[in-house]
C-alpha cells in the first residue's frame, strides 16, 4: 500500500460516516506521520504484521483530522491479503480500537489482536470491513438509544 491508496481508504472511511465529515476526506493532520506510517507498515514481513502496524499507528498517531479509528480498521483489513479480522461483538471492536487510539496498548498488542481474529475472506476485505463497521455503528447507536 502507498500513501495514495491509504488516502483512498480514508475517503471510503469518511464517506460511510454521517454528518459533515465528508468534507474532511482529504484532510491530513501531518503528512510526515502519514508517510512514516506507510513506510513502517510496508517494511513488515507478513500481512498480519502490516495490518497491526496500520491499525495501531493510525489509531494511535492520528495522522488525519477526522476518521482515524475507522481508517485504521479499514487499512488493517486491506493489508491482510485474503483474510479479514473478525470480532465477537460490536463493542469488542470499538473498545480495541479506542484503546489503541488512547495509547492504552502497544503495537505488539495490536499484532496479538490481529493474529487471533483472522479468517479467510472472499471478495474485497475493505468492503467487508465497511459492512461490519456500519453494523458496528448501528448496534452501538441502538445500545445508546433510550
Amino acid at each position: 500500500m502507498d500513501v495514495q491508496q491509504l488516502m483512498g481508504i480514508h475517503r471510503r472511511a469518511i464517506s460511510c460516516a454521517s454528518g459533515d465529515e465528508s468534507s474532511l476526506s482529504d484532510s491530513i493532520r501531518d503528512e510526515g506521520t502519514l508517510d512514516f506510517i506507510v513506510m513502517r507498515a510496508e517494511s513488515r514481513d507478513t500481512p498480519e504484521e502490516r495490518a497491526s502496524e496500520y491499525l495501531w499507528c493510525i489509531a494511535n498517531w492520528h495522522p488525519f483530522v477526522e476518521g482515524n479509528k475507522r481508517t485504521a480498521w479499514l487499512a488493517a483489513q486491506a493489508s491482510l491479503d485474503g483474510k479479514v479480522m473478525v470480532y465477537s461483538d460490536a463493542a469488542e471492536c470499538d473498545r480495541a480500537v479506542r484503546r489503541m487510539a488512547a495509547g492504552m496498548c502497544e503495537s505488539d498488542q495490536a499484532l496479538e489482536y490481529v493474529g487471533c481474529r483472522l479468517e479467510p475472506c472472499e471478495g474485497d476485505p475493505v468492503d467487508y470491513a465497511i459492512r461490519t463497521q456500519m453494523e458496528l455503528l448501528r448496534k452501538l447507536s441502538e445500545r445508546e438509544d433510550p
